[in-house]
């Protein structure tokens, strides 16, 4: 769920009772480095949920080309954008016809037709949110995380999103936290312990709103849309990342490895991976820690470290090849973890 910009203040000696009221001084109470990684590649490889061999790579590197093709007319900046274009005439009204499927592709360890059916799904909802847009209307929160979880979708990764999800407990500081994320992703076993192969957060951002909004005409709007790259580009908000850490810090304990837990922030169709590591004692010590000031670490080496990658927009092409990529180097090495 969005951090909150209105829920009560706390001191630097208060433990939040839940994440979402998490803030940058009480992250790096916490002793987290935080690291900006701009290739999501790298990020997953730090992860290492499993070692890809040469094959496994020549295999990605076969499907990418093909599984990118399949969306190579959707090039925009915003949902705005494309309903700008759509509207001065200059954009197909039937968004479906811009899919172009190769039948004979296939992400690992699923059905040829699969990435078809899910294609086609993520391209219906893109429509029928455009198609419900009114000009100076917002477009809501749960449309952009309903589109990215039909994105990930695509790729035969296993989701659940809000309002399924239940507020999952977790200790920091010798105090119970409570977390509740938009969107989780799992292994093919959802039954086992640990089954969270990514937990992920999805967030407007004022910001683009502003920038958005700041003219209403839709020549102007289309303009401006243009902005809305290099604002998300200029850095992750403090209040994403803390309530973002605090998340995978709540998950870690269901994390498909126990080492570090997987995650993205989405800000509108911006999307980011993420990692948080941290050794058993380190997470030992942000747990048992009475609160009364940072926690302490033997070792620099020793404190969690957290890794977010440059952003990509998933609605242009060139930001999706990169996505794409990543994402099926998640499903090779969850692929090979399950075997």
């Amino acid at each position: 769920m969005s951090a909150q910009n209105d829920g009560p203040s706390f001191s630097d000696d208060d433990v939040p009772s839940h994440t979402s009221l998490w803030t940058r001084n009480f992250m790096d109470k916490l002793g987290v480095v935080v690291r900006h990684e701009r290739s999501p590649v790298s990020i997953i490889k730090e992860w290492s949920l499993s070692v890809l061999s040469e094959d496994n790579l020549k295999v990605i590197e076969t499907m990418l080309p093909k599984a990118a093709s399949c969306l190579k007319n959707i090039d925009f900046e915003s949902l705005e954008d494309i309903w700008c274009a759509m509207k001065s005439d200059k954009l197909l009204t039937d968004l479906l016809k811009l899919i172009k499927l190769d039948t004979d592709f296939r992400y690992p360890a699923s059905q040829p037709s699969s990435f078809g059916v899910r294609g086609e799904d993520f391209m219906f909802t893109l429509a029928y949110i455009i198609e419900n847009m009114e000009e100076d209307k917002d477009i809501f929160e749960w449309q952009y995380q309903i589109l990215f979880d039909k994105f990930i979708q695509m790729f035969g990764i296993i989701s659940m999103q809000q309002p399924f999800i239940k507020s999952k407990k977790s200790l920091i500081m010798g105090k119970a936290v409570d977390s509740q994320p938009n969107l989780l992703c799992f292994t093919s076993d959802p039954r086992k312990k640990r089954s969270v192969l990514m937990v992920c957060e999805v967030n407007k951002n004022d910001l683009l709103r502003e920038v958005i909004s700041e003219d209403s005409p839709p020549e102007k709007k289309l303009r401006s849309t243009s902005c809305i790259s290099s604002c998300v580009a200029s850095s992750i908000t403090d209040s994403l990342l803390a309530q973002h850490v605090g998340e995978l810090f709540v998950y870690m304990d269901k994390s498909v490895t126990s080492r570090a837990v997987l995650g993205m922030t989405v800000e509108r169709t911006h999307i980011r991976v993420t990692l948080l590591h941290a050794n058993e004692n380190a997470l030992d010590k942000v747990k048992k820690s009475d609160g009364g000031g940072s926690v302490c670490f033997d070792a620099q080496e020793e404190r969690p470290r957290f890794y977010y990658s440059k952003p990509l927009n998933y609605l242009k092409r060139e930001d999706r090849l990169e996505l794409v990529q990543s994402l099926l180097h998640i499903r090779m090495m969850q692929k090979k973890f399950e075997q």
